[in-house]
């Protein structure tokens, strides 16, 4: 609910938006609003911003959303299978109870702490940058930088030729236990 002055009662007119996140309107007078949170919204605070015919007001104090929150990945970088630690808080006791995704692929959580949660990147992922997040009983939190997921890397092979049919010992990193 948010209370204030000169917001009018047409829900078709008024834009409420926390952060840069549009919210919907339930319900409009002019001196009052109720708004619904949508449920992508991210642990964090932020401003609540009021549009009404093309003006826009913007709250004192920001709203903070309670939730999981993601300080910092170690390390930052990896292959598939990196053991992770995500450090923040809000983080359920309960390995199960915490979801860590990293892009689109869920994460195996191996110890879980109210701040801290140690999670193996998923072996399915693809490289590149890949958004970080927890959920826990419908509330995310998303690391505010990526976690950069490399491919494998060979650092040697042996033998360096051979006829078909020959036996070739790979050496590296990153590579699937698969």
């Amino acid at each position: 609910t948010i209370t204030g002055d000169h917001f009018g009662d047409s829900r078709t007119r008024l834009i409420v938006s926390i952060g840069t996140t549009t919210c919907k309107i339930l319900s409009a007078t002019h001196d009052k609003l109720v708004i619904q949170i949508p449920s992508y919204f991210t642990t964090g605070s932020y401003p609540i911003y009021v549009t009404v015919a093309e003006k826009t007001g913007k709250s004192v104090t920001d709203f903070a959303l309670v939730g999981p929150m993601i300080q910092s990945l170690s390390p930052t970088t990896g292959a598939a299978g990196t053991v992770v630690t995500l450090t923040g808080s809000g983080f359920s006791s309960s390995a199960t109870e915490n979801e860590v995704v990293f892009g689109d692929k869920r994460a195996v959580v191996s110890s879980a702490a109210p701040t801290q949660l140690t999670v193996m990147v998923p072996e399915d992922s693809g490289t590149g940058a890949k958004q970080v997040s927890v959920r826990i009983k419908g509330l995310t939190g998303i690391a505010s930088a990526p976690f950069i997921l490399t491919g494998p890397m060979i650092t040697s092979f042996s033998p360096t030729s051979g006829i078909q049919g020959t036996e070739v010992v790979i050496t590296g990193s990153g590579f699937s236990s698969n």
